[in-house]
């Protein structure tokens, strides 16, 4: 483009100012739109994509099945299952067993200061780990970095913290009062990790986890096993090899000395996708892929109401430069010539909007990774996946701003644009095409917004089935607390009269926890054995009256004077009472439950309530009375009568515990946390939405005002010939009316199968009914109204004399 055509271009620009500036400011917003999802999709798609032998990792799951249907599946497995795979599968190149720490971590410095952290992301493995996972050693020896115990090898931001920039190697670190030395230092893992950690520590699988019959290999689901197969190897022959294997596993142990029907069965699951697997039991946290598809879908929608806007918006533009294109053409300038300057000026609109768009990119990115627990950032728009679809973006936007000039304006004669005597034949339809197809989305988009809506609004508002206003979680970790200090912990808090109950319970005991425990067990009906899976609470006395759990039959803990026939007391769900086959709870009232070698008597059943989020149905659970739990990890649940008693309880706890740091969440944040992926696909649906109404908005009062000046002579003569107020507003909106609602009725079936998708995630949800419907079409318009406003009261203010003086 010459410096005199960059002149014209710009000029013509400020001619039509404020809508140049409206309708690039909006396709600017939209194309940050399609960037933040574009950007938040990769992150969730590159997950474990960094490991080169993704493809032939595979993770190991536990499945249990019973004869009531109560069915298990867990991320943990048995701790002797890697050993077996190592020794009697030739195609296992190597096995490893992972499972989480949970504690404090003591950094002992030159000048015997300790300083305590809180233990984030650490893992107790073993030394075959490094051969599992690939990892990059900065410092230490791979091949023996675990091989003695107490080692531990760290990354490279955590030496950072604990160490500074000294030298981190054969430093001390204290875990459990026991002291490991830092033998490696490995580059950070990519947050795109489904195991993701910061350290990892040396553990000795064969010690402590023995059983009364000396089997300490197939009976304690306890870590995670990960194997490396060979690259030779057939996953099918793995699967039917395995099969036999678990089968006289378990024959041998759980099924013959309990006598037991379950059937207990092992798949793999494959690294490369493991992200988006169905969440099971003791669990990493996992993608949704219906999410990322509706996400998807949402961004094309937004691409497609943002091309067809700046369609629109180019067509508008260059309708009103057709004189302008028409002498250059008869002062002899070639189609080539006028096409290349046509590019030209909608490549520099192009790169312009997108340097905008990067702008509000940045801009929204805070508010996003506070939805996505700060998936994204800057940096994320550098990544070769990215970086081509944002050519794709500026191909398809310069590509249908191109299209009506070159198709209606470089091809029609001359003189007839010249003189203004004609539109260019087709331009109308092709406006309204484009428009159409806009609504189209714009529906789509809004009555599938509406939907996760209200579908939000309705699992908020759920009632969960206990009380978690001003509940207090605190976490005791392992080896922190014994029990004689936990009763003084407890007498000292119930003592204060900011503080309504406290309640001590077992780790993963409380409402709201991703990964509750679980239990395998039987009842006798008519002497049959009745077997089911259940999730397994530890609490004490206080547990039921503290979250205000109510009661189908029987009686609670602290009413419960002695226990009968000397067996352990337990409460149950509705939901166990059926899943177990009792028909009443009346029927289950007094009976006993069997787990391995304990016995439990059923003294009282509570009504159903969400204890593992709200997404899902209830599951069976078993509450046991216990108030004993030596230095194992605990839950301390306190119940506030006002909020300013956190800071009394902190203070208690840390004049306890010095050296052990206060970690505590409220019940109703940690639930919170349970649904932020739903919560966060809800928000940015609402935001996209909201964007697409604003680019409907501009894009009808860009296609209104056009129609406008091009049917100013029309609309005076109306005028003329005594055309009211009433008929010229018919005129100028029922072409846009028309197409709301063929766009609407159109868009509908599709946008209730889309909402249809997203409900089938949910347990409890709403039904699309004539409501949301009803308001899809009232904004849709409510915005086809306000687009077109400006243009009927122009229309309507219309001085027939000045529209016809020039004829």
């Amino acid at each position: 483009m010459s410096k005199i055509d960059f002149k014209i271009f710009l000029r013509s620009l400020k001619k039509r100012g404020f809508n140049s500036a409206i309708n690039l400011a909006g396709l600017s917003a939209g194309i940050a739109c399609i960037l933040l999802i574009a950007v938040y999709l990769n992150h969730e798609l590159s997950f474990d994509q960094h490991q080169p032998n993704k493809d032939r990792t595979y993770r190991m799951i536990l499945q249990v099945k019973t004869n009531s249907g109560s069915d298990l599946r867990t991320a943990d497995n048995f701790i002797g299952l890697a050993h077996t795979l190592k020794n009697d599968f030739p195609e296992v190149e190597q096995a490893a067993r992972i499972f989480p720490f949970k504690g404090d971590v003591g950094v002992k410095y030159k000048s015997g200061d300790i300083k305590q952290y809180k233990g984030n992301h650490i893992f107790r493995t073993e030394q075959e780990i490094f051969s599992v996972f690939d990892h990059h050693f900065i410092q230490g020896n791979p091949s023996k970095a675990l091989s003695t115990p107490q080692s531990i090898v760290i990354t490279e931001s955590l030496a950072r913290k604990y160490f500074g920039d000294v030298f981190p190697l054969n430093k001390v670190l204290i875990l459990d009062n026991l002291t490991y030395k830092v033998t490696g230092v490995i580059r950070d893992l990519p947050k795109e990790s489904d195991l993701y950690y910061e350290a990892l520590t040396s553990f000795d699988f064969s010690e402590g986890f023995s059983f009364s019959n000396g089997n300490s290999d197939w009976g304690n689901p306890a870590a995670y096993t990960y194997v490396l197969l060979r690259e030779d190897s057939d996953i099918k022959d793995f699967q039917s090899k395995l099969n036999k294997v678990v089968k006289a596993k378990t024959e041998n142990f759980m099924m013959s000395d309990y006598d037991l029907k379950s059937e207990v069965h092992m798949y793999p699951q494959v690294l490369s996708g493991i992200h988006f697997e169905k969440p099971i039991l003791s669990d990493t946290p996992k993608g949704n892929i219906v999410y990322i598809n509706i996400l998807i879908i949402v961004g094309v929608i937004i691409f497609l109401i943002v091309v067809f806007n700046y369609g629109n918006y180019t067509a508008s533009y260059y309708t009103e430069r057709i004189r302008e294109i028409s002498i250059r053409k008869h002062f002899g300038a070639s189609k080539k010539v006028i096409l290349k300057k046509i590019v030209s000026e909608m490549l520099f609109l192009s790169l312009a909007v997108l340097m905008m768009s990067i702008v509000l990119f940045t801009y929204f990115v805070p508010v996003v990774n506070e939805l996505t627990n700060n998936a994204i950032g800057l940096t994320s728009l550098f990544n070769t996946r990215i970086l081509m679809f944002i050519s794709v973006i500026i191909l398809g936007t310069t590509s249908i701003a191109i299209l009506y000039p070159v198709t209606f304006l470089v091809g029609n004669k001359t003189l007839h644009m010249m003189t203004g005597t004609i539109t260019p034949k087709g331009s109308a339809t092709f406006r309204r095409s484009l428009l159409g197809v806009q609504f189209l989305c714009t529906t789509l988009l809004v009555f599938f917004s509406l939907t996760v809506y209200y579908q939000i609004q309705f699992l908020e508002n759920k009632n969960l089935g206990f009380n978690s206003s001003k509940v207090l979680v605190i976490d005791v970790p392992e080896g922190s607390m014994a029990d004689s200090k936990m009763t003084v912990f407890k007498d000292q808090l119930e003592q204060n009269s900011s503080i309504k109950n406290v309640s001590i319970a077992s780790a993963n005991s409380d409402p709201g926890n991703l990964n509750t425990n679980y239990q395998l067990g039987w009842v006798f009906q008519n002497a049959e054995k009745i077997e089911a899976n259940f999730n397994f609470f530890e609490a004490d006395n206080d547990f039921a009256t503290l979250l205000d759990l109510k009661f189908l039959e029987g009686t609670d803990f602290a009413q419960s004077t002695e226990k009968i026939k000397g067996n352990e007391q337990v409460l149950v769900n509705e939901s166990f009472i059926y899943s177990i086959g009792f028909k009443s709870p009346q029927m289950a009232l007094g009976k006993l439950l069997y787990a391995f070698d304990d016995k439990y008597e059923i003294i009282g059943i509570v009504k159903n309530f969400h204890f593992a989020g709200i997404q899902k149905s209830i599951e069976p659970l078993v509450i046991s009375n216990n108030s004993q739990f030596g230095y194992d990890a605990k839950r301390v649940l306190v119940k506030l009568n006002e909020v300013e008693g956190l800071a009394a309880v902190q203070a208690q706890f840390s004049d306890l515990n010095p050296n052990t740091s206060f970690d505590y969440k409220f019940m109703d944040e940690q639930f919170a946390q349970l649904f932020y992926q739903e919560r966060t696909i809800g928000k940015m649906t609402n935001l996209f939405c909201l964007i697409s109404v604003l680019l409907a908005g501009i894009g009808l009062y860009s296609i209104s005002s056009l129609t406008l000046e091009q049917r100013a002579k029309e609309i005076g003569i109306r005028k003329i010939l005594g055309a009211g107020t009433s008929s010229i507003t018919i005129l100028l909106g029922k072409e846009f009316l028309f197409l709301v609602l063929a766009s609407f009725t159109v868009a509908t079936p599709f946008a209730w199968q889309l909402g249809n998708v997203w409900l089938d995630q949910f347990a409890y949800r709403i039904d699309i009914g004539w409501f949301i419907s009803t308001t899809s079409i009232l904004i849709v318009g409510l915005v086809t109204i306000s687009g077109i406003c400006v243009s009927l009261i122009k229309g309507n203010n219309v001085n027939p004399a000045d529209m016809l003086r020039t004829e």
